[in-house]
């Protein structure tokens, strides 16, 4: 996840709990070497990053807005 560091821990608790594997990875590493690692399927991010992330969004990894974490929580909540 590329978010605020004040969102980490929830975000990241969050995720575990649903079953995610959640990885620190280096973005300006991944983006300047194209070392995606292995096994990473979607990547989690706010939106003052978004420009960051073609190389790794190239590599079929889904780049996502992070506030999409919480409108699903909300949204599976009130089903």
């Amino acid at each position: 996840m590329f978010i605020q560091h004040y969102h980490l821990s929830s975000h990241t608790r969050i995720l575990s709990t649903g079953g995610a594997r959640v990885v620190d990875i280096n973005l300006d590493i991944v983006t300047s070497t194209r070392n995606i690692p292995a096994g990473l399927t979607h990547l989690f991010t706010e939106n003052c990053y978004q420009s960051q992330l073609s190389t790794i969004a190239r590599h079929s990894v889904h780049c996502v807005s992070a506030d999409y974490i919480g409108d699903f929580v909300i949204k599976v909540s009130l089903e």
